[in-house]
């Protein structure tokens, strides 16, 4: 198993993109792998064979075994050897703020006492093969969470996330805001306290995955044609988002994507050889 997930049930379609599971193996020639940035927030359970390292532009420091992951600016470096394991729940950035009730501020954030009680249980179907099982936990929890935090704002912001995400999304935070009925003052308040950035902010993560992920899936398409499709007003802003969130240009991705879609393909004949 490299990646799997589940989608989630109706109650909680609107907060949660998925639950997932993932495996990874690390070794002496290949010690690490890097999380790039994206819109969403994820909580993560992680167990390691050996210690798991996390490593930013400033520090390099233990991976806790439960923790979430606010919106990223930098890539995360992820360090250690031997088989990393991680069964998560992927937000929406506002779906965050309704079921957790708190402030994804830096980072990464506490997680609720009642999510954390379950990282044994979790491990142990995880080990066992039974993801379904760990998913069913986060699943339930997550909807009794819902149930407890019904007063947040979630109308608000899902509209204003549907507006960025749009290629001809609304460029001023005032213009945003009047399209989602809200003061400029109100909507901004809502971004900080719910989800710990600005609109501005946030509205650059959303388009640098929407290129991150149009590039993994075609790697041979114009990157001009793309920044414009992404939302872009030119090149050079295009390459310059990019190279702040993944400290590298375009071009070095696309090169990247090719090697890993070439690396999927080989690996997908070695075994239905």
């Amino acid at each position: 198993m490299a990646y799997l997930n589940r989608q989630p049930g109706l109650l909680l379609k609107d907060s949660i993109v998925c639950f997932w599971a993932a495996e990874r193996e690390l070794t002496d020639e290949a010690p690490q792998f890097n999380l790039l940035p994206d819109a969403y927030i994820e909580l993560v359970f992680c167990f390691g064979e050996n210690q798991i390292w996390y490593e930013t532009e400033n520090e390099k420091k233990p991976l806790p075994e439960v923790f979430i992951l606010g919106l990223q600016q930098k890539p995360l470096r992820i360090i250690s050897k031997g088989y990393i394991r991680a069964v998560g729940i992927r937000f929406y950035a506002w779906g965050y703020a309704e079921i957790l009730n708190r402030n994804p501020a830096g980072l990464f954030s506490a997680v609720p006492d009642m999510l954390m009680q379950r990282k044994e249980a979790i491990q142990e179907d995880f080990l066992k093969g039974n993801l379904n099982a760990c998913w069913d936990i986060l699943e339930t929890d997550c909807i009794s969470l819902l149930a407890l935090n019904k007063q947040n704002p979630q109308n608000i912001l899902q509209k204003a996330f549907g507006l960025l995400r749009l290629p001809d999304s609304p460029v001023k935070v005032q213009e945003l805001a009047k399209a989602c009925g809200v003061s400029t003052r109100h909507l901004l308040r809502l971004f900080n306290e719910h989800i710990g950035t600005s609109p501005k902010a946030f509205s650059k993560n959303i388009r640098f995955q929407k290129a991150r992920d149009a590039i993994f899936e075609n790697p041979d398409q114009s990157l001009t044609e793309l920044a414009y499709e992404c939302g872009y007003s030119d090149q050079s802003h295009f390459i310059r988002d990019f190279y702040f969130f993944y400290g590298k240009k375009p071009k070095a991705f696309v090169e990247e994507m090719r090697m890993l879609r070439q690396s999927l393909i080989n690996s997908e004949m070695i075994r239905n050889a």
